[in-house]
C-alpha cells in the first residue's frame, strides 16, 4: 500500500502512514505470535500450534525482525519437509503443496 500510495497516488503522506501502520503490526505480531522456544511463530494467541503455511508466509512477508530469527524459522520449516513437499503439523500426514509453493 506504502509503495501504491508514493509511485501511483504520489502521495508521500499516505505512503508514510502505511509504513507506520505496517511497523507497528509487525511489532505486535512478533510481541504476540513469536514462541521463542521454537523459534517460529504460533497460529494464534491462544493456541500452541506452530503451522508450516503461517511460517512460510512469515518469511515470504518478511515479518522477521533479524537475519537470525528468518534463519530460526527457515530451520523450523525444513524440519516438516519430505520428498514431495511440506507436511505442515496442522494437516498431519498431508503434503501441501500450496505451502510448499512459498517455501519454493
Amino acid at each position: 500500500s506504502a509503495e501504491l500510495a508514493d509511485a501511483v497516488m504520489n502521495d508521500t503522506s499516505l505512503a508514510a502512514k502505511w509504513l507506520s501502520a505496517a511497523e507497528a503490526l509487525k511489532m505486535n505480531l512478533n510481541q504476540q505470535l513469536w514462541d521463542e522456544e521454537e523459534g517460529m511463530y504460533r497460529d494464534n494467541t491462544t493456541s500452541t500450534s506452530i503451522p508450516q503455511d503461517g511460517n512460510s508466509l512469515a518469511l515470504l512477508f518478511n515479518l522477521t525482525t533479524s537475519p537470525a530469527q528468518k534463519e530460526r524459522v527457515s530451520t523450523g520449516l525444513q524440519k516438516n519437509w519430505v520428498e514431495l513437499g511440506a507436511v505442515g503439523p496442522e494437516l498431519p500426514d498431508m503434503v501441501s503443496p500450496f505451502v510448499s509453493g512459498f517455501e519454493v
